[in-house]
C-alpha cells in the first residue's frame, strides 16, 4: 500500500514502470499510517483502490485529497497530486481496457451526470475544487455508456434491483450461517 517504502523502493517502482496503489480506507482501518507523499517520484503512477472496503473510487479520491492536506501539502501541491492521480487512473485503466473512453472526438459517448448544482460558476481554475468539495458529495443521477442510458434519474435501467438485493441478502444469510457453523 506504499506506507513503509523508502527511497530505494521508490526507485525500484520507478525503474520497473509499476504503479503505486493507495488503499486509504484499508490503511486507516488497519492503522498503518500515512503515505510519504513527498518522496514519490513524479514518474510513478499513483492509483487509488479500496482493498475491498467499499467500491467507491471517487470517495477514495476525496480521502486521498484530505490525506494530502493532512500531510501538510499546500492546496497547490494537493490539487496537483489529485490531477495527476485522476489521469494516472485513466491511463492505467486504458492499458487493460483499450475501449475506455476519455471524451475525445473518436471515443464513444460514455459519461456520468452528478446531481450537483454549483454554488459558484465552474471554470478551469476552480473545477477541481468543485469536484472534490461538491461533485463527489452528490449522488450520480445519470450514466450513459456507448449511447445507452444505464442509470436514469437515479434508477438503474433494465435491471430488477429488488430481485438482485433480495439475492444479495439471501447469499449474505447463507454465508453468515456457514461462518457460524
Amino acid at each position: 500500500h506504499g506506507i513503509h517504502l523508502v527511497e530505494d523502493d521508490f526507485d525500484m517502482i520507478k525503474k520497473s514502470k509499476a504503479a503505486l496503489v493507495f488503499n486509504l480506507d484499508s490503511n486507516m482501518n488497519n492503522s498503518v499510517g500515512l503515505q510519504k507523499f513527498r518522496m514519490i517520484h513524479k514518474e510513478i503512477p499513483i492509483l487509488v483502490g479500496t482493498d475491498g472496503m467499499h467500491s467507491n473510487i471517487p470517495r477514495s479520491i476525496k480521502e486521498l485529497f484530505l490525506q494530502f492536506r493532512n500531510a501538510a501539502l499546500s492546496f497547490d501541491e494537493t490539487f496537483s497530486f489529485i490531477f495527476k492521480t485522476y489521469f494516472d487512473q485513466i491511463n492505467f485503466i486504458k492499458k487493460f481496457f483499450s475501449d475506455f473512453t476519455s471524451l475525445h472526438v473518436i471515443d464513444r459517448a460514455d459519461f456520468v451526470i452528478w446531481d450537483y448544482v454549483p454554488p459558484t460558476p465552474i471554470n478551469q481554475n476552480n473545477f477541481w475544487g468543485h469536484y472534490i468539495y461538491g461533485i463527489l458529495e452528490r449522488p450520480i443521477k445519470t450514466v450513459i455508456q456507448n449511447g445507452e442510458v444505464l442509470l436514469d434519474d437515479f434508477k438503474v435501467k433494465n435491471i430488477d434491483e429488488t430481485k438482485i438485493f433480495n439475492e444479495i441478502y439471501s447469499q449474505g444469510e447463507r454465508l453468515l450461517k456457514k461462518f457460524n457453523e
